[in-house]
């Protein structure tokens, strides 16, 4: 998802370790990307994570 996830941000949703310094939101919204990039869905479901 290069062209809506910067580079840094693809590394750590490669891997399965959520950063320990995470707002509730943030976990969150990590957590609804690590599902889309793990299943490779791109930007099929993007428009549905918009709150």
């Amino acid at each position: 998802m290069p062209a809506t996830v910067p580079a840094e941000i693809s590394k750590v949703l490669a891997s399965d370790i959520v950063p320990s310094d995470l707002l509730a939101n943030e976990k969150n919204t990590f957590g609804q990307l690590h599902f889309l990039y793990k299943k490779d869905l791109g930007l099929l479901a993007l428009p549905f994570l918009v709150n």
